[in-house]
């Protein structure tokens, strides 16, 4: 049984990690976010399947990529942690077309940072979210 003073111990070091690496995520999920993922184009799928595995291999996972006839590449990771029970995320990559183009403040796949936000096109569906999933899991790989 884990203890709960073990489990506070932990949380503290991780959130601490994550703080003091917020800059490089952000930097992380501005790499994504530059590569247009157009799934209805065919856009850029497999170059964002390969960002993603080296993110996850990164954040001590193995993984695999999953060639799909007629869509995107599927990513996965995984540790075995010798658990009884397994934890999923699962996140997509590909976003919509981001015509028209005339009606962005910035170019959609250039991210920017305005008024403390991080604006492009991915950020809040669904890039933002992986990044998100795969830094907690490298902070939890970074503390131990």
């Amino acid at each position: 049984m884990v203890s709960e003073f073990f489990v506070v111990l932990m949380y503290e070091e991780v959130t601490k990690y994550i703080d003091s690496t917020q800059n490089i995520a952000i930097e992380s999920l501005k790499k994504l976010v530059r590569i247009p993922t157009v799934a209805a184009k065919g856009e850029g799928l497999h170059d964002t399947a390969d960002l993603i595995e080296n993110m996850l291999q990164d954040a001590g996972l193995e993984t695999k990529q999953h060639e799909i006839t007629g869509g995107a590449p599927v990513v996965t990771g995984w540790k075995n942690v010798g658990a009884k029970r397994t934890l999923l995320f699962y996140d997509h990559y590909d976003v919509q077309p981001a015509e028209p183009f005339d009606l962005w403040d910035s170019p959609p796949f250039e991210p920017e940072i305005r008024d403390g936000r991080l604006w492009g096109r991915g950020v809040a569906d669904n890039k933002g979210d992986a990044t998100s999933r795969m830094w907690v899991l490298k902070a939890f790989k970074e503390t131990g």
